[in-house]
């Protein structure tokens, strides 16, 4: 039981220690987990719906321009005789412009933007907790593997 312990752990040091199989050294594995890793990619997301909130906010000053049309056949025959075929036809375009709202929208992107800088704060956050594990993981593996090594 403890020589396959032993295995265990020195195959663990020997893949965090040394470049990794695909050549690729312990800090470029150290991005791989900040981009990879679930509560990272949560967290950039959380980030990019930030910024796309804020420029829904800023599209409220932009003029928006709505069409509407709408047609149809009327057939009747009144009970008097007179036979009415009508075609109505009704078209009708709307502009409008913001010009002035006391503030609201203003305000409201100024919120927005808060969230966008508490997103980036939290995105950091997550991703020194994450280094913070993979380097706490990696110091316990290598004493264990020590303390393991000393016991033989």
């Amino acid at each position: 039981m403890k020589t396959i312990v032993c295995f265990v752990l020195s195959l663990m040091v020997f893949l965090f220690s040394s470049p990794m199989v695909a050549g690729e050294g312990l800090s470029q594995e150290f991005n791989k987990i900040l981009v990879d890793h679930p509560m990272a990619q949560a967290s950039s997301l959380e980030l990019e719906a930030t910024h796309s909130k804020i420029k829904s906010s800023q599209g409220k000053w932009f003029p928006t321009v709505s069409a509407t049309a709408s047609t149809g056949d009327e057939y009747r025959n009144k009970a008097t005789g007179i036979k009415t075929d009508l075609n109505p036809r009704q078209y009708s375009i709307k502009a409008t412009q913001l010009v002035w709202d006391f503030g609201v929208v203003n305000a409201e992107l100024n919120g927005k933007q808060q969230l966008s800088e508490q997103a980036k704060i939290k995105l950091k956050i997550v991703q020194q907790d994450l280094l913070l594990g993979v380097c706490r993981t990696f110091s316990e593996t290598m004493l264990y593997y020590r303390k393991f090594r000393n016991l033989e």
